[in-house]
């Protein structure tokens, strides 16, 4: 994977317009399941059918040094800092490829649902499959995936009248988020949030994850 990219597209980042709480990386998804792209005699037919993307997120503790930052209009008022189960935290959302390489994310207050993250992580992205736990299964996320020709991979809730079919075999690399997530864990200042401000603590979650692209 590293000799495919160019040292300035593996580091090419942008934070999103409007949102100091979500950074993306300038990389398309990639394409196969466990391929590597033009490989193998019927790599094009399975790149057409099948380029998911992989949704999820975690929760990371933050210490006690981490409240206390000084308003900045730059970011936003509660620096992304909140209280779960699991007492004051940070949420990281999640996007990856269909090789388990991070695409962008979002960071929100530990208490904040996924599903309102989803349009951020969604917006603009091209794949024939998105790949989300039923936390997502919303009728406004599977709208948006409608909207851009996106096969949803969301099992049903229960309370659904109508339980909607989804690819139970696909849904199976749903692993490619967890394992991301359990790489970016990897750094103590991922698992455990000491930073103040969400800007700074973004900006190790891109560190981390360009060294995970050059592995």
């Amino acid at each position: 994977r590293g000799g495919a990219l160019g040292a300035a597209q593996r580091c090419a980042m942008a934070v999103a317009a409007g949102r100091p709480g979500a950074v993306e990386f300038g990389l398309s998804p990639l394409c196969a399941l466990g391929e590597k792209p033009g490989v193998g005699p019927h790599a094009g037919v399975f790149q057409r059918r099948c380029r998911p993307i992989v949704l999820d997120s975690t929760v990371v503790r933050a210490h006690a040094c981490a409240a206390g930052a000084l308003p900045c209009p730059a970011d936003s008022p509660d620096q992304a800092l909140g209280r779960s189960r699991g007492g004051f935290s940070s949420k990281i959302h999640v996007l990856v490829d269909a090789l388990g390489n991070p695409l962008r994310f979002v960071v929100t207050a530990g208490q904040v649902a996924d599903v309102t993250q989803a349009p951020t992580l969604l917006a603009g992205q091209s794949a024939t499959h998105a790949i989300m736990d039923k936390a997502y299964d919303a009728n406004a996320v599977l709208d948006l995936l409608s909207g851009q020709a996106i096969l949803p991979v969301i099992p049903p809730k229960a309370h659904r009248i109508v339980q909607r079919e989804y690819d139970r075999h696909l849904y199976k690399e749903r692993h490619l988020v967890e394992c991301c997530i359990g790489k970016l864990k990897q750094f103590r200042r991922v698992f455990s949030r000491f930073d103040k401000t969400v800007r700074r603590f973004l900006n190790f979650i891109q560190f981390a994850a360009v060294l995970i692209w050059l592995r």
